[in-house]
Parts: structure tokens; C-alpha cells; sequence
């Protein structure tokens, strides 16, 4: 059952793939009678993705009976333009960005005081007027959040893949 699946994630990142291929695969099969080509490294290293190279390398998309799911860092979702959706990839802004000290600071009002609190500014301007419905959950939040997050145009920080590579 759902119970008895190992948790992988605390592993992946500390030992080669081949080891967690060799330790973790025959146990997987066992318990989530899994197919053990599940393990291969090229479907296992979603999350560390050649964390020394940057997003605009060449990108090889692998075919397998897998491939009908998604990856975790979005590449090779769109076939013909592997890169497209790909997490840590540049984005275009709408604006220009405006912080207080022209790299991270929150903006402030044109006489240079600090705006107001954001919350604040929504709750006055959307008040609720009648109590959430019940059959709508936090689901729907984390939702909205998750798309707002990732079809948001914010750049990455410019050399981000030379603050990769000094990662420990």
C-alpha cells in the first residue's frame, strides 16, 4: 500500500544513482511492484540535473515508457522545444524592476517612506462579504499560488549559474 513505499527524497543528492539504483530498486519492486527500468539513471537524476551546467546547454530528451510523465524540472515536456517550461530558465519581464536600493530592498512611496503592507492594501480592497463556501479548500489556494509562481516573468539572478557552480 501507499504505507509502505520508501521515501527516497532524503537519499537522492547524497549517493551516485547507481547506487540508489542497486540499494533501493529491488526493494521497490518488491513493495510498489514497480518495473525496475522505473530506476534508470536517466529517469532517477530529475533533481540534481547537472547542477554544474546552465539551462540554455543542450537538453536530450530520453524516450521510454516513462516518457508519458512529465519531469521534474520541466524539461523535454514540449518535444519539439525541450527548454520551454524548464525550471531555472530566464524569463521576460512586463516592467522594469523597481527596489529601493536598485537590487532587493521593497520599494518605497515616491516621498521615501515604506508602502504599505500588501495584505493590508488586499484586504481593504477585496473585503469578504459573506463567510468561504465549505466545500472549497486550501487546494484551491495552493493552486492559485503554484500558477501565480510559475507563469510570474520575474528574471533569475544574472549569474546564477556561476552561483551554482560555488554551491557546496
Amino acid at each position: 500500500g501507499a504505507s509502505s513505499v520508501p521515501v527516497l527524497r532524503p537519499y537522492v543528492g547524497s549517493q551516485r544513482d547507481e547506487d540508489v539504483q542497486t540499494v533501493y530498486g529491488p526493494q521497490l519492486k518488491r513493495e510498489c511492484r514497480m518495473k525496475y527500468e522505473i530506476l534508470d539513471p536517466r529517469n532517477i537524476d530529475a533533481t540534481r540535473q547537472e547542477i554544474t551546467k546552465c539551462s540554455d546547454q543542450y537538453i536530450h530528451c530520453y524516450y521510454s515508457e516513462y516518457s508519458k510523465y512529465r519531469t521534474i524540472d520541466g524539461s523535454c515536456n514540449n518535444l519539439k522545444n525541450p527548454s520551454w517550461g524548464k525550471s531555472d530558465n530566464c524569463l521576460r519581464r512586463v516592467l522594469p524592476f523597481d527596489y529601493a536600493d536598485k537590487k532587493s530592498f521593497p520599494r518605497e512611496s515616491c516621498t521615501g517612506s515604506p508602502l504599505p503592507n500588501p495584505r493590508l492594501v488586499s484586504n481593504v480592497f477585496h473585503k469578504e462579504l459573506r463567510p468561504k463556501p465549505d466545500h472549497l479548500t486550501t487546494h484551491f489556494m495552493e493552486w492559485g499560488q503554484m500558477l501565480a509562481h510559475d507563469l510570474s516573468l520575474n528574471d533569475i539572478y544574472r549569474d546564477y549559474c556561476k552561483w551554482l557552480r560555488s554551491c557546496p
